[in-house]
């Protein structure tokens, strides 16, 4: 069902020129981070003390860190990592968000007043507070950095999704769909979600 709202969100978002141009972008720099090993001039195993602090050249067009090794294919490699986890955050943030979201608004009542009240204490604490005790807690990694800046980063897409369902839940093709049979899941997937997205 989620593929199938996607399905349908997504011609809408594609005739939008700044959604275009950012995933040009994005995927540019992804690709680029894929391609490493065959795009980067030297190995991040290259290092030359003689080149110590090298200044940019035609053979290092960014010169060279303290070990010697090649600042431009030090950042194409360090981009792998950031991605992943920039990827992997923004996922994990709006699929928890969205869907907190989007029951909190459709369910309503008790069940929405709960949520927002725990979103509301969630918020008084400082992500970089959050995510620093979540580094100590766990360890260094990337899937510790993914979860401690996922803990807070659901939030805002939540109450924003919230908001929307709101809205979307009470106009005339929900209710249309709703005296059809259409119920729960359905409602929320293929009925509201695709205009909360657009």
């Amino acid at each position: 069902m989620f593929f199938r709202t996607l399905r349908l969100a997504l011609p809408r978002l594609i005739k939008k020129k700044v959604v275009l141009l950012s995933a040009l972008l994005v995927g540019s720099f992804a690709l680029i981070a894929i391609l490493a090993p065959w795009l980067v001039p030297y190995s991040l195993t290259d290092a030359d003390l003689s080149l110590r602090l090298a200044p940019p050249s035609s053979a290092h067009p960014l010169g060279c860190d303290l070990n010697g090794l090649d600042v431009l294919s030090s950042i194409i490699y360090g981009a792998r990592t950031s991605l992943f986890i920039g990827f992997m955050t923004v996922i994990l943030s709006l699929t928890i968000g969205v869907t907190i979201g989007l029951l909190s608004g459709f369910v309503g009542g008790l069940f929405d007043n709960i949520i927002m009240r725990v979103i509301d204490m969630l918020m008084a604490f400082p992500a970089l507070l959050v995510a620093m005790l979540m580094a100590t807690t766990l360890g260094q990694s990337a899937t510790t950095i993914i979860f401690a800046i996922s803990a807070t980063g659901w939030i805002s897409a939540a109450r924003l999704v919230r908001g929307e369902v709101l809205k979307y839940r009470e106009m005339t093709y929900v209710t249309a769909a709703r005296a059809l049979g259409a119920k729960g899941a359905r409602l929320m997937w293929v009925h509201i979600f695709p205009s909360t997205v657009t």
